[in-house]
């Protein structure tokens, strides 16, 4: 009997957890500030708050894409074991990236991964988004360029064709990160469909069968041992 022990479970689990959690934070942030008008903003008071607001909503939207990388690559560990056994995987696969990787474990498998577009697509976003925070770059902003700027569209020929975001949005990688989380939480269920669907069974399921079926031997043992020493059968 062979069992896997993996994380991908929990971590899924932890990044929705965080995702909700930024989504909840986020609505708060938006009612705060009118729909992101920021017309609320005069007092001291009131800049704090959304900074807070803004800050927490941002620190659980990188929880949530942290995780969700996880969640795959755990789960892809755990297939890649359970293929090929633990001599094998540890010495020529798990050091691989990502995609080759889940080619070979899929090769293995006698399918071909890169055919499953949909998986694949929402996997390298899943990935994509978790390398934009690893490798965030800090940038050096011109400030007389930017002030030009908002006196360019603040003066009166221009006044009332911009909002706020086009004046100047220093959150640029933010808003792309925000507007493509939803999509990427996807990622790891439909790549766990897919590939229960090719192995014929539930790998987690199997996984638990596995686990209770040692379990259960390891008892019936313990209990023969116990009547077979038990003094009172000498």
């Amino acid at each position: 009997m062979k069992y896997s022990q993996s994380n991908a479970e929990i971590y899924y689990g932890l990044s929705i957890h965080y995702y909700e959690n930024y989504k909840n934070k986020l609505s708060e942030l938006y009612a705060f500030a009118d729909n992101k008008s920021y017309k609320v903003i005069k007092t001291p008071e009131d800049e704090m708050k959304y900074k807070v607001l803004f800050h927490d909503s941002r620190e659980y939207l990188y929880i949530s894409i942290v995780f969700n990388a996880f969640a795959i690559e755990a789960f892809i560990n755990l297939v890649g074991v359970t293929v090929f056994g633990n001599e094998v995987f540890f010495s020529e696969i798990e050091r691989k990236n990502t995609f080759p990787k889940i080619r070979l474990i899929f090769h293995e498998l006698k399918d071909d991964f890169d055919k499953h577009t949909e998986v694949k697509e929402l996997i390298e976003l899943a990935f994509d988004l978790r390398h934009k925070l690893a490798h965030s770059k800090s940038k050096q902003l011109d400030l007389i360029d930017i002030q030009n700027d908002i006196y360019h569209k603040f003066s009166p020929e221009n006044l009332g064709k911009y909002t706020y975001e086009d004046i100047f949005d220093p959150f640029e990688e933010l808003n792309w990160l925000a507007n493509n989380v939803d999509t990427s939480l996807v990622a790891y269920q439909k790549f766990k469909e897919l590939t229960n669907k090719i192995l014929g069974y539930d790998i987690f399921a199997k996984q638990a069968e596995s686990l209770q079926r040692s379990i259960d031997y390891n008892v019936q043992e313990m209990i023969k041992k116990g009547v077979q020493f038990n003094p009172r059968n000498t």
